[in-house]
């Protein structure tokens, strides 16, 4: 009896230190991908032509911390240096992440070209275009990582459908209650 009380308290304690989305989170989900509908990115990498008009955001975080080692965000910013995330970002953003994916359901878009769907092994272009005749391309997000001033976030993500993958990383500043992007940089794995 006592054993399964203790048990109970380790799920408890366990569960609650489990990341969720918070508001920023929403508001940082919101301006990276109205600033996704707005660029050429899924055209670089998809071909996607004027047919094709939404983002789908996999319904649960990417999970796994490998593209999120030291080593990865800072070898993504070796040609531009002014794209290096700061240390209390990144390490925020490993914390957010632990490795167990998050769900994204409580995120409601403001723009309702961005929809919320299981991607489930849709990754190629012709899945994914089969499975989405209007999706431009996908994105498969983790969670924000914050400074500890909470001024500025990173957001980082999955994109596609490539032929070997691609991450996009966005550095943005909160201003006057909004979040802004200050920087991008989108990487293609060949």
């Amino acid at each position: 009896m006592e054993k399964q009380a203790g048990e109970a308290r380790l799920a408890e304690a366990h569960a609650e230190s489990k990341p969720a989305m918070t508001q920023d989170d929403f508001r940082v989900f919101d301006a990276v991908l109205a600033d996704l509908l707005d660029s050429e990115v899924f055209q670089t990498f998809s071909g996607a032509n004027g047919g094709q008009t939404e983002i789908v955001l996999h319904q649960r975080s990417a999970g796994g911390p490998i593209a999120l080692s030291e080593r990865n965000l800072l070898a993504e910013s070796r040609d531009e240096p002014s794209h290096t995330i700061p240390v209390d970002l990144r390490d925020d953003l490993r914390k957010r992440n632990p490795g167990s994916e998050i769900s994204l359901d409580e995120f409601k878009p403001s723009d309702p070209r961005i929809v919320i769907r299981d991607l489930a092994e849709s990754y190629s272009y012709f899945d994914f275009s089969n499975r989405f005749p209007h999706g431009i391309g996908y994105v498969i997000a983790w969670l924000p990582g914050y400074s500890t001033n909470g001024r500025t976030a990173v957001f980082r993500a999955s994109f596609g459908p490539t032929s070997h993958g691609a991450t996009l990383t966005y550095l943005l500043t909160r201003k006057d209650g909004r979040w802004t992007v200050s920087w991008r940089t989108t990487i293609s794995y060949l």
